[in-house]
């Protein structure tokens, strides 16, 4: 049996708040880790504003930050 996380209940502001950021910098995707693996959904938001995104955890209880170096092309910008 599948064990699925779980995740805060929002309010209608804070659901509409963060829905905002995700269009704007988000992301919502299917992924796998593996190659044969079931694939699983994640929400990602492209944002360098770590209370913001410590926010967003806080608020929904779910999720991790991570830090993407960047890249030789990304630099030139």
């Amino acid at each position: 049996m599948t064990i699925y996380n779980k995740v805060a209940t929002l309010t209608k502001i804070n659901a509409a708040y963060i829905a905002g950021i995700i269009d704007g910098e988000g992301t919502i995707t299917l992924t796998s880790k593996h190659k044969y693996a079931n694939r699983q959904l994640a929400i990602t938001i492209s944002n360098t504003e770590i209370p913001l995104l410590e926010c967003i955890i806080e608020t929904i209880e779910a999720g991790k930050i991570t830090h993407k170096k960047p890249t030789k092309n990304s630099a030139q910008n």
